[in-house]
């Protein structure tokens, strides 16, 4: 009888999102989006209707992860064995995703206390406020800002717009896209006076990948290099000039004597 009903709701759900896809993807957009402002009851409810759809689809696995870590304050360990996840995933990195990000669970609880009522989601989507951010596919983001970092989270993951800060100051020390977890696109990286250090590019994968560039202290550029898969290719680097990045430890003979220095905000210290 309960395999019956299951059957029929899938259906009705297909029949109301146009196909199988569409159904899948649209319960977990709104798993998520209940999920984010922390109405976890129908949260529950949309996932379990897209494992219906679909019981294959590592997603739901990564949301079943982040509500059971969410309830319970730690990762259950049985969700991997019953439904044998160790054999559809290639690390022990992508096993973590299932237990949830630690920094977007804690954001949701912290919201959630604070909130005196829980926003009607309707609303959220068409007026969204902070922390909340609205996508295109109509998501919602949570903008976190953590330690030294601040961007946004999208299904429970590091998704869209990311700043990394020098440690103890709002002075940015790097800019990027994350998408689906990984870094991809151009960053920008920033040496403490505001001027450019270096551009770079990621590829979906996250590796370095393309036209290298570094500039020293005052914004000039010095080096240009070519990457393809994390590897340089020292044949074709251009260099300008020579120049000492930061952190660079030197040596220089002074009255005879050999003296080690590091080299910081283009200067020797």
């Amino acid at each position: 009888m309960q395999l019956d009903k299951e059957q029929m709701l899938t259906k009705q759900l297909i029949s109301k999102y146009d196909d199988k896809e569409s159904a899948y993807r649209q319960l977990l957009i709104n798993g998520w989006n209940y999920f984010t402002i922390g109405i976890i009851d129908s949260a529950i409810i949309n996932f379990n209707q897209a494992y219906l759809i679909d019981s294959n689809n590592l997603e739901t696995f990564v949301a079943f992860g982040s509500i059971i870590t969410f309830l319970d304050t730690k990762p259950n360990f049985e969700l991997i064995t019953h439904f044998k996840l160790n054999d559809r995933v290639s690390s022990t990195w992508d096993l973590t995703a299932f237990f949830g990000n630690p920094i977007f669970l804690d954001e949701v609880k912290h919201i959630q206390k604070k909130q005196v009522a829980q926003p009607i989601l309707s609303t959220l989507l068409l007026n969204p406020r902070q922390p909340y951010f609205v996508d295109s596919s109509k998501y919602i983001m949570l903008k976190i800002k953590s330690d030294n970092q601040q961007g946004f989270y999208k299904m429970g993951r590091p998704n869209g717009s990311w700043t990394d800060y020098y440690s103890g100051t709002t002075k940015i020390m790097r800019t990027y896209t994350i998408v689906s977890g990984v870094e991809s696109g151009q960053i920008t990286a920033y040496h403490k006076n505001g001027n450019i250090s270096s551009i770079f590019f990621k590829n979906n994968l996250g590796e370095i990948d393309g036209e290298f560039k570094v500039f020293d202290y005052d914004g000039k550029l010095v080096r240009t290099e070519y990457w393809h898969h994390n590897k340089s290719n020292g044949k074709d680097t251009k260099v300008i000039r020579e120049w000492d990045e930061d952190g660079t430890n030197k040596t220089e003979v002074i009255d005879g004597q050999l003296k080690e220095f590091i080299w910081k905000d283009g200067k020797k210290c």
